[in-house]
C-alpha cells in the first residue's frame, strides 16, 4: 500500500565539524484526498546535539507540496566524536497515526585534533637541574599519540620525560615529569626559558615555562664575604680595647749620687765610673693587663631573615597595565596568572598579570590574557618567591571571596581562607602560592584576586 505522502531531503548527506550548524530542507507533498498537518522530527541525535524545525507544522492541501527545514547545532565543546552517523528524519500526520514516513541522512564528523597542556610550575628555580610535572589533554574527538619534548632557544638544556610519549582517547589526560638539566652560571642568576611540546601526527600542542637557575658561586661569596667582615671588624675592635686599655712605661727616675764616690772621671785614668759600693735599685715592672672587651658580643649565628613588604600596586616602571614577571625579582618573587585548566577556552592564555585602577581610584593587580590587560581578570594570580619563604599574608582590595592556595617545597599543599601562611623549614619552606576568587551562588563567574600588599619572610638559611 502506497503511503499517502513523499518525502525528499536537500542534501541527501551531511559532513560537519564540531560548531558547525548545517541545514537540511525537507519537502513534503501531500498524495492523499484529505488536507493534512505535517509534524517534521529528527531521530538519533549523538549527544549534546540539537535541532530546530521551521515550521513546526507543515500545512498540505490534497496535491499540494511544501518545505520545511532542520537546522542542526553540532556541539563544539567537547566535540562530538569522529565518526559517522545515521540520523533519522520522521514526517508524521499530526491527527493520523498511521501516516508517516522516515528518510535516513547520513552525516560523517570531521576528525578535530586538538592538545591542551599544563606546566607544574611554571616558574621553577634551582641550580645544576629542576622538575616540572607536565599535564596533557586530549581536547579534540580522535585518539592520540603524542611525543613530549622541551627545547631552549640556546640549546642548553637537557630535558627527560618520563614517560616520553601518551596515548590519549578523546577527552582524556596524562601527566608526565619533566626533568631539565644545564650548565650552572658562574657569578650571575640565568633564567632559561622552556618551549614544551606535545607532537602527534598532524596535531601539536606548546606551553612555556622558565627554568631559574641559581650561580655557582655568587650568593655563596656573599655570604662567605659577610661572615669574613663581620670577623675582621670583630677583631679590629679587640686589637683597638687592649691598646687603651694597656698603661705606658712608667717615669726614669733621676739619678742618685753615691757616697763617697769621685763625680769626675779619674785623671789618666778609665773614664768608667767606679762601681757603687750599693747596688743600684731594682727599675719597676709594669704589672700585665689582661684587656677586657666588654662592648663587643660574641657572634654565634646569623639572625632571623628580616620580613619583606611589597605594594604589588606599584611595579617598578609600571604605573597601569601589563606588568613584567620578574618586575619584583629584586624583592624576591615572579608573578603570573595561573589559568585553569578546565576554564573558559578563550582564558587559557591568560599568563599575564597587569595592575588595574577602579572607579574611585583603588589599584590593585589581577591576572590578565597577553593581548588584553583587561580581560579574563578573574583567573588566579600565582606568586613564586625566588627563596622559599617562612611566612606569607597577603591583602587583597575589592570585593568578594578570596583564598589562599599554598604549596610547600616539598610539593605539600594547604588552602588557606584568612591569606596567611607559615612554614618552620619542616615542609622545605613556601615554593609559590595562588589566590583565588571564589564564586558567589548562582554566579559562574569568581571575583579577580585583585591583590594589593604582600608581605612575606624569607626562611633562614
Amino acid at each position: 500500500m502506497a503511503l499517502p505522502l513523499r518525502v525528499t531531503l536537500s542534501p541527501e548527506r551531511l559532513d560537519v565539524v564540531p560548531g558547525d550548524a548545517p541545514t537540511v530542507a525537507v519537502t513534503v507533498t501531500n498524495t492523499s484526498d484529505v488536507v493534512e498537518h505535517y509534524v517534521i522530527d529528527p531521530l538519533g541525535l549523538p549527544e549534546g546535539w540539537q535541532a530546530r524545525t521551521e515550521p513546526e507544522v507543515t500545512k498540505l492541501r490534497p496535491g499540494e507540496t511544501g518545505t520545511a527545514s532542520i537546522t542542526f547545532g553540532v556541539r563544539r565543546e567537547p566535540p562530538a566524536p569522529a565518526v559517522s552517523h545515521v540520523l533519522g528524519v520522521l514526517v508524521r500526520s499530526r491527527y493520523r497515526e498511521d501516516v508517516s514516513r522516515c528518510e535516513e541522512l547520513p552525516l560523517t564528523v570531521a576528525p578535530v585534533d586538538r592538545v591542551g597542556l599544563r606546566v607544574e610550575p611554571e616558574v621553577a628555580s634551582g641550580g645544576r637541574s629542576a622538575g616540572y610535572a607536565v599535564d596533557v589533554t586530549n581536547t579534540g574527538n580522535t585518539p592520540l599519540r603524542l611525543r613530549l619534548t622541551a627545547t631552549d632557544p640556546e640549546r642548553r638544556v637537557l630535558a627527560r620525560f618520563d614517560p616520553p610519549t601518551v596515548d590519549l582517547p578523546t577527552g582524556t589526560s596524562a601527566r608526565a615529569l619533566l626533568t631539565v638539566r644545564a650548565p650552572v652560571p658562574w657569578n650571575r642568576e640565568k633564567q632559561r626559558t622552556l618551549n614544551i611540546e606535545a607532537v602527534g601526527v598532524g596535531v601539536a600542542g606548546q606551553i612555556r615555562a622558565s627554568f631559574v637557575q641559581r650561580p655557582r658561586f655568587a650568593s655563596r661569596l656573599t655570604r662567605v664575604a659577610g661572615l669574613a667582615g663581620g670577623v675582621l671588624v670583630l677583631a679590629a675592635a679587640v686589637v683597638v680595647a687592649a691598646l687603651i686599655a694597656r698603661p705606658g712605661p712608667p717615669p726614669t727616675p733621676p739619678a742618685t749620687p753615691v757616697a763617697g764616690a769621685d763625680s769626675g772621671p779619674v785623671a789618666g785614668g778609665d773614664p768608667t765610673p767606679a762601681p757603687s759600693a750599693t747596688p743600684p735599685a731594682p727599675t719597676p715592672t709594669a704589672p700585665t693587663v689582661t684587656p677586657t672587651v666588654a662592648a663587643t658580643p660574641e657572634v654565634t649565628s646569623v639572625g632571623p631573615a628580616r620580613p619583606q613588604e611589597i605594594d604589588l600596586t606599584r611595579p617598578p616602571g609600571v604605573s597601569e597595565g601589563f606588568v613584567p614577571s620578574d618586575a619584583f625579582r629584586e624583592q624576591g618573587i615572579l608573578l603570573s596568572g595561573k589559568p585553569d585548566p578546565d576554564g573558559p577556552p578563550e582564558c587559557a592564555t591568560a599568563t599575564a598579570t597587569a595592575v588595574r585602577v577602579d572607579g574611585s581610584g583603588s589599584r590593585f593587580l589581577t591576572a590578565a590574557r597577553p593581548d588584553a590587560a583587561g580581560a579574563c581578570d578573574f583567573v588566579p594570580v600565582q606568586i613564586r618567591f625566588v627563596d622559599p619563604a617562612a611566612s606569607v599574608e597577603i591583602r587583597l582590595g575589592g570585593s568578594g571571596t578570596r583564598r589562599l592556595e599554598v604549596v610547600y617545597r616539598d610539593l605539600s599543599r594547604t588552602v588557606e581562607d584568612d591569606l596567611t601562611a607559615e612554614d618552620d623549614g619542616r615542609r622545605g619552606g613556601i615554593d609559590y602560592v595562588v589566590v583565588r576568587g571564589l564564586p558567589a551562588d548562582l554566579t559562574p563567574v569568581p571575583p579577580p584576586a585583585a591583590l594589593q600588599q604582600l608581605r612575606f619572610t624569607p626562611l633562614p638559611r
